[in-house]
């Protein structure tokens, strides 16, 4: 994606015309901003005692914020089946099953909802504002109809606008957040735009102002979203036509759920993979190269068949340095392709990924973590990371949901260790996590639930310039 960069004769022409696409302002519609009052006050005083305490201000009371794309839910979404498991399970009170049956699923548009993610003041004392929904900015027809919202960028820089894929309409839309908390959609890439790809899925930028977008594909790191392997080529730049002996599995995700503290199915002479549908989803590499996040869907006893024990809902860690030094001279060592390896939790080869932590999820829904950001704006001068925030929420419509709830995790930058923010609460039920099952949205009462789905961390102009590395977070 280019921002009004001309384009030389190296790229190709099907990659000139998503990039003029972009680029094509013709046909997009206005939006509405929903800002909760005293939104852009806030946001200005709070940017202004930060600059004006420089180094004795608290280093997480930077405004920042968190631009989430969330799906609206329809009917569409629930069979009577997952609507009986919601009353069985707890997961919904009975006022909020009677709000799904009517209001939380009336038919509306997608948004993009904008979350204050500023967790103190400069003085150390705890943000009012922290957690709460701070504008509401629904996607006109017809980029906002059923989009089923997917992924954004892993991370958002100064300049960049927000770019956002659309799972069933085959729709890339990009929205300049330079007036954050506000957020204006610019531009779309319609599917005819992009004949050789459908499905967006997820957006990195390079170099020079351009991005490229991912169709169902992933970073250098791969993952299997329902096997649940992680595999590495120590240089995807050196892969050519059939790679598959290209890429070797470096970790497993049963090697992380197993050893779940509360899990005992690793003491178990296991016969057969019961992961075999772990769901694996977002993974993501610290900047330092120290440590890999990712999460795991799991699933509830039961959903393959009678004997089908489950797997573990989680987010973990690994411990991935000498991994990424060993690849150095383009070979690695490790490769997972034993069931001892898997039970025991670690690779035999030195090089191989160490698990480091497991953060359980707990959720008696369909479905479970899905996506993730790492706030690249609080990291330390390393480039280790602080805290992270995940949704718990994939696809309704697969038969695999989630809460709809997003949390926030602190990540020790010395361990990779995480635990829960439980500062970080929804402003309407009081509990961890903002919930987007809510009944009115800023400006839009009766808007029904939502359906959080991918987040990227952004700031207000001159807050987080330059390289995030340069901002000193205290653990």
């Amino acid at each position: 994606m280019s921002q009004g960069s001309s384009y030389g004769p190296d790229v190709p022409e099907a990659t000139v015309r998503v990039l003029e696409a972009i680029n094509d302002t013709d046909g997009v519609p206005d939006v509405v901003q929903n800002l909760v009052p005293g939104a852009l006050a806030a946001r200005d005083a709070a940017a202004t005692a930060y600059r004006q305490a420089a180094s004795a201000a608290h280093p997480l009371s930077k405004p920042e914020y968190l631009v989430v794309w969330a799906g609206k839910m329809t009917p569409g979404d629930l069979s009577g089946g997952t609507l009986a498991g919601y009353h069985s399970s707890g997961a919904l009170s009975p006022q909020a099953l009677a709000e799904l049956a009517g209001i939380g699923m009336k038919p509306g548009l997608d948004a993009m909802v904008v979350v204050d993610g500023r967790r103190y003041n400069v003085d150390g004392t705890v943000s009012e504002s922290y957690g709460k929904v701070v504008n509401f900015v629904q996607v006109p027809p017809p980029f906002g109809i059923e989009s089923e919202p997917h992924h954004l960028q892993y991370e958002w820089e100064e300049g960049q606008p927000v770019v956002a894929g659309g799972l069933l309409n085959d729709v890339t839309t990009v929205r300049d957040v330079s007036r954050i908390p506000e957020i204006h959609l610019t531009n779309a890439i319609r599917p005819e735009e992009t004949p050789l790809g459908t499905v967006p899925d997820a957006y990195d930028f390079l170099p020079g102002g351009r991005a490229i977008g991912t169709y169902m594909g992933g970073p250098n790191f791969t993952g299997a979203s329902c096997g649940g392997g992680i595999f590495f080529a120590p240089d995807v730049t050196a892969l050519a036509g059939d790679s598959t002996v290209g890429w070797k599995q470096v970790f497993d995700d049963d090697m992380a759920v197993l050893h779940a503290s509360g899990d005992d199915r690793a003491t178990r002479d296991r016969t057969r993979e019961d992961g075999g549908c772990a769901g694996g989803s977002w993974h993501q590499v610290s900047r330092d190269n120290r440590f890999l996040f990712r999460t795991v869907i799991g699933r509830n006893p039961g959903s393959t068949e009678s004997f089908d024990t489950g797997t573990t809902k989680a987010i973990y860690s690994l411990g991935i340095a000498p991994l990424i030094a060993s690849a150095a001279d383009g070979a690695i060592g490790c490769s997972i392709d034993t069931m001892a390896e898997v039970r025991r939790g670690q690779g035999d080869e030195a090089d191989c990924p160490r698990l480091l932590s497991v953060l359980r999820v707990e959720d008696s829904t369909t479905g479970g973590p899905h996506w993730g950001a790492i706030d690249n704006h609080s990291l330390t001068p390393t480039g280790a990371p602080t805290r992270l925030v995940f949704s718990n929420s994939l696809v309704a419509r697969t038969g695999v949901d989630g809460n709809h709830r997003m949390y926030m995790v602190d990540v020790d930058p010395a361990t990779g260790a995480r635990s829960y923010d439980r500062l970080f609460r929804d402003e309407k039920d009081g509990d961890v996590g903002v919930d987007f099952n809510r009944r009115n949205w800023p400006k839009n009462d009766d808007a029904g639930f939502y359906k959080p789905h991918a987040m990227v961390w952004v700031c207000p102009p001159g807050v987080c310039p330059g390289s995030a590395t340069a901002t000193a977070v205290r653990p």
